[in-house]
Order: structure tokens, then sequence, then C-alpha cells
């Protein structure tokens, strides 16, 4: 890459001829061997600079967990036009939970080949060809053609080695934490758990809230599901529940049709629209369990809901998916959250509407799991387009209030730079009409020292209430270009996180209150 000089050190080697054609061999190593880069030679044509073969492998000090040695050859040759095109290419990597201290000395290419306890080969060869008599031959017969008489392949007992992998208790281990992660979900056989930050959680209100969340799994049926949850606050002594449902009519994933109700409190500032872009975006708490752990502040701001919802998805296909979604909501007061309206108190009010998103992911790479598809933030963005229609009706009044209209979007992507990598996400939206003060947006604070992703640390609850607004969330990984220079603190193999959050926004005149704004 044109960047490559500011990564590695490279050594001429010696020349050579091969017939009328000179060659010249070089040689490559990391500027800093605890860079996540190669080590290795390559062969390069004289005049072109064409690659035609290049030999690599990873040092022991590299910072790359579970890898415990990798190395890759690849070939290359020219066609009957001169072309330089591949040859074939052969990769294998010894994947190991620990760093093994039988053999480290013989790492880099050698530990390929010294396989101990707890480790896994993996050996993949493949075979190119550039003959146009395989024009001719179905795709599926290319294995049995002499121009792949010399291809392994997988070898025989890599599939077996990568299922005894999954035996490992570690390793389910490892596979459960993350599943949670990415679907909020535990599978623990026809029943799953989750979404798991529901399990625990803190507010002013409940004190210690303790749920179980349930729904069943793909292994008790496969394109249905139903759940809820139970609830208990150890200072509220009350229960709260909900019930749920999923249900896909087609093979694929193409048309979803959930359904939830609930009884249970709510918080004022969270940020409804989250879950287009986070599967799992803890809507009970400060973002994580270390958070609600370490609050120095629980919050009071909640009210309690009734939540009815349907949800119709449809997922075009990899670039475009659209979700539909009615809704009704009954509020109740709490102490500190109290709906005041021309010197008059009501204890209660409901509203309902519809909730519109249209997700662009450009063909972003995801898996799916069960009734979810997980997207990767990659370099393709991302974008989220909601509206949000509805109307108030208050207890006693014959007529609702009039309508209310949020527009939001939300992008959210990542930027590579060599050894480091940016990810960002940016919101902004528009509220107008007539709409209660808890639609505003509010940035979601946590009052604690864990680091909570799209949530501002040591932020007051409900500090801010916005009907224009925007939030940029920004992080820079360092992949310890920083911390692998440090004697010492590099074997710990740890890698600099920076993160930047803004928020800005403000109160116009085409927003009508239906109650009075909280001081």
């Amino acid at each position: 890459s044109n960047s490559a000089q500011l990564h590695y050190d490279f050594y001429l080697n010696d020349s050579t001829y091969i017939g009328d054609t000179k060659y010249f061999s070089f040689s490559f190593t990391p500027k800093n061997k605890y860079n996540p880069l190669f080590t290795g030679r390559f062969t390069v044509e004289d005049s072109t600079f064409a690659l035609s073969n290049i030999y690599a492998y990873v040092q022991q000090e590299a910072n790359i967990n579970f890898v415990n040695g990798f190395k890759a050859n690849v070939n290359y040759a020219k066609t009957d036009e001169s072309i330089w095109f591949y040859n074939n290419q052969e990769i294998s990597l010894n994947l190991a939970l620990t760093l093994n201290k039988d053999t480290v000395s013989k790492y880099d290419s050698q530990r390929i080949d010294e396989v101990s306890s707890g480790n896994w080969l993996v050996t993949k060869t493949t075979q190119y060809s550039t003959s146009k008599r395989l024009e001719a031959v179905r795709p599926r017969n290319w294995k049995n053609q002499p121009e792949f008489e010399a291809v392994n392949h997988f070898d025989e007992g890599t599939y077996m080695r990568v299922e005894k992998l999954k035996e490992n208790s570690v390793v389910q281990g490892i596979d459960a934490i993350g599943g949670a992660v990415l679907t909020s979900y535990v599978d623990v056989g026809k029943i799953e758990i989750g979404p798991v930050f529901d399990i625990y959680s803190t507010n002013a209100i409940e004190g210690q809230r303790f749920s179980l969340p349930l729904r069943t799994g793909e292994k008790m049926f496969e394109r249905f599901t139903v759940g809820g949850f139970l609830g208990y606050g150890t200072k509220s002594n009350e229960l709260k529940y909900g019930v749920n449902f999923g249900y896909q009519p087609l093979p694929t994933d193409k048309i979803i049709i959930r359904g939830n109700y609930s009884d249970d409190y709510s918080l004022v500032s969270q940020d409804k629209y989250l879950r287009f872009i986070k599967k799992n975006p803890n809507t009970r708490g400060n973002g994580n369990f270390i958070a609600a752990l370490t609050s120095r502040e629980q919050n009071p701001y909640l009210k309690e809901e009734k939540n009815f919802n349907l949800i119709f998805e449809y997922n075009a296909n990899e670039d475009f998916n659209i979700e539909v979604s009615p809704y009704f909501l009954h509020s109740k007061s709490t102490p500190n959250v109290r709906f005041i309206k021309d010197n008059a108190e009501y204890n209660a009010y409901n509203n309902y509407g519809i909730l519109l998103n249209t997700r662009l992911a450009f063909g972003q790479y995801y898996d799916k799991y069960y009734f979810t598809r997980v997207y990767y933030i990659d370099e393709t963005p991302v974008i989220n387009l909601s509206l949000d229609l509805g109307q108030v009706k208050l207890p006693g009044v014959s007529d609702g209030e009039g309508l209310y209209a949020q527009f939001h979007g939300s992008v959210v992507g990542r930027v590579n730079m060599g050894l480091t990598f940016m990810r960002y996400m940016l919101n902004g939206g528009y509220l107008f009409g007539d709409a209660p003060y808890d639609l505003l947006d509010q940035p979601v604070g946590s009052m604690s020292l864990g680091y909570a992703k799209y949530r501002f640390n040591l932020l007051h609850h409900a500090a801010f209430a916005h009907n224009l607004y925007t939030n940029f969330h920004w992080d820079l990984n360092g992949g310890g270009i920083i911390l692998n220079r440090i004697p010492l603190l590099r074997n710990l193999k740890l890698r600099e996180m920076v993160s930047l959050k803004c928020h800005y926004g403000k109160l116009t005149g085409s927003y009508k209150p239906v109650f009075d704004l909280p001081g």
C-alpha cells in the first residue's frame, strides 16, 4: 500500500535471472515487532516490478489474540497474454486459547507444524487456472481436472478439529459472551435468556431491579418465538411484566411480524431509535453492568407505562429494510415525572401513533441470528431514516391534541487507517407539533465510570431536552500503536482507545408542548 514504508523496513537480498528476465528478492519486517503485521520475503520482476511470489508469517510478539502461528505463501504466473495472475496460495493458521510456552522459540513458520495440546491447525490450499479449456467444463467438476490435481483443499482433519474446538468449555463460554453481545440473548437450549441487560438494573423508584427475561429458542420453534419477562424492584416491592412474540411466515427472514405488551417503568431520557443501530441498547439502564454497579446517582426520571406495539419488518435484500410499527402508550406519572398543563395536573395520558424506519445497508455484510440481522460496522456506512407520527389524548378531554411528527436519521460506519481505525455515529432529528416532553431528544446520561457506547458519561439524567438536535459519537482504536512501543507494558498487548461525544440542540417554536417542561 502507499503507507507501507510507514510500517515496514525493506531489504534487498539478491537478484537472479530466470531465462532472460531478471528478478529481485526482498525481505520485509515491521518497524515495531509488536504491531499486528507480517514478516517475510517477496520476489518481483525487473522493470515491471510485478509480484511473482510472496511468503509471509506473523512474529511471536505481534499483538494478536488466539493466533500462535500464521504463514502464507502465494505464487503468481504469467498467462498466455503475459499478464500476471494467481497460480496458487497456501494459508496455514495455528489457533490456541493461550500462548504455548513449550515451543515458543519455534514460532513463525516452524510453529505452524509444532502442534501441541490445545492447538487447532487449519491449512487451506487454493489452485488457480486461466485455462480456456475449463470454460467447457461445469464448475462442480473442476476439482477433477488436471489443472487442479495438486490441490489439497482443506486437509481431512481440519473440520474434525474445528468441531472439537466447539466442544471446549472455554470456547463455549467465549461464544456465549459473544452471542450475548451481538444478539442480547444467551442460548440455553430450547429457551433463550435475554435481553441480557434487562436482568439487572438500578433506578431511584425500584432500587435494585431484577428481571427474568425469556423466550423460546430456535431449537423449539424455528420460525416462531414467544417470550416475556417478570421483574421485581427491591425498593418499590412491585412486580412488573411483559409478553412478546415473533413470527417468520416464510423460510427466509424477508418478512417478520412481532408484537409486544408490557406494564413496566420506562426511562424518560432514552433514545428509542438506538435499537435500529445497536441490537442490545439497554433501555433500562446506563449502558452496561459496570455502569449499573458504579452509578453515582440512581435515575429518578421514570414513568409507569403500559406499552403495546406491533412491528412489521420487511427485508427486501441485504441493502434495504423497512419497519412499520403502530403503537399505543398509556403513561402514568411518578413523583419526579409529572404531567402539568395550564396549572392542571394529570395522573395519566394516552398517546398512539405509528413509527416507520428504513435501513439502507448498501450490501454491508451481516450475520443472521434467530429473528435478528447483526450488521458489522465497516467502511460501508449504514443509514437509518425514521418517521414517528402520533397524537396525545388527555383524560376528560373529548378531543385529542394536535398531531406530532418526528423526523430522525442516523449514519454509522468505520474508517480504516492502517493499524488504527475510527468508528462514528451521527444522528439528528426534528420534532414538531403537540408532543409530550418525553418525546424530545434527551442525550442519555450515565452517572457512572463505566464507559457506555452512545451515552454521555457523567452527564446528569435528563439534563437537556430539544426538539431540533444532533448527536455525534466518535472513537479511535489505536490497535496498540502507542502501547506497543512502551517496554514491559507492551507485553500485556493492550490497545488504546480515545472517544469524543457531542450533542447540540435547541427548542424551537414549532414544538407545542402538551405538558409544561419540567425544570
